[in-house]
C-alpha cells in the first residue's frame, strides 16, 4: 500500500523515481539510472545541464570504462608519483569486466560546457551482499559516496565523456 500511495504521489507531482535495470552482458546486479531532474550532487567546474542517459549511452560508457581502465587508472598512480604498478592483465577489457561484475551501479548524465555528454558510473561492490546492503542502504535512490576504509575498498566512480570516448582524468 505505501508503495502504491509513493507512486501514485510521484506521478501528480511530477516526480520519477530512479529506474532499475540490469545489464547481464556487463555485471551481475542491479544499476539504477537516476534521470535529468535528479539533483545532480557533486560539483563539476564544466557542468551545463542534467540529462537521462539512454541504455545506448549506458552501454557506450562501461565499453569505454573496460577499453580505458588501465591506461586511466596509470594515470592516475603517476600524477601521485606512485611505485604502484597496476595488474597488466588490467589491459584487456574482459578482465576490467570481472573485475567490476560483481558491482551495482549508478548512471547519471549531464552535458558540459563543450556539449559533451558525460555518463557517471558509481561502483558498489555487492559481493557480500549482507555487509554491502548495510554499507550501501539507498543506492538505488540517491547518489553518494561514502569515506572510510569499507568505503575505498568496496566503491568507485568514473565521469565517462561519451563523446570523446575518454575516461576523464582530473
Amino acid at each position: 500500500m505505501k508503495k502504491a500511495l509513493i507512486l501514485i504521489a510521484s506521478t501528480f507531482i511530477g516526480l520519477q523515481l530512479p529506474q532499475i535495470i540490469t545489464l547481464k552482458e556487463y555485471y551481475d546486479g542491479k544499476g539504477v539510472i537516476f534521470d535529468k531532474n535528479y539533483k545532480y550532487p557533486f560539483i563539476e567546474s564544466d557542468y551545463k545541464e542534467p540529462f537521462t542517459p539512454t541504455l545506448k549511452q549506458i552501454k557506450q560508457a562501461e565499453d569505454l570504462l573496460f577499453s580505458s581502465y588501465y591506461e586511466y587508472r596509470t594515470k592516475v598512480l603517476d600524477s601521485f608519483k606512485s611505485n604502484h604498478k597496476l595488474d597488466t592483465k588490467l589491459k584487456e577489457p574482459k578482465k576490467v569486466k570481472n573485475k567490476f561484475f560483481k558491482y551495482y551501479r549508478q548512471y547519471a548524465g549531464y552535458t558540459n560546457s563543450s556539449n559533451d555528454s558525460i555518463i557517471y558510473i558509481g561502483l558498489f561492490n555487492f559481493s557480500n551482499q549482507k555487509k554491502a546492503s548495510d554499507y550501501f542502504e539507498g543506492w538505488d535512490k540517491i547518489l553518494f559516496l561514502g569515506s572510510g576504509r569499507y568505503y575505498e575498498d568496496n566503491q568507485d566512480c568514473y565521469l565517462i565523456n561519451i563523446t570523446q570516448k575518454k575516461i576523464i582524468f582530473k
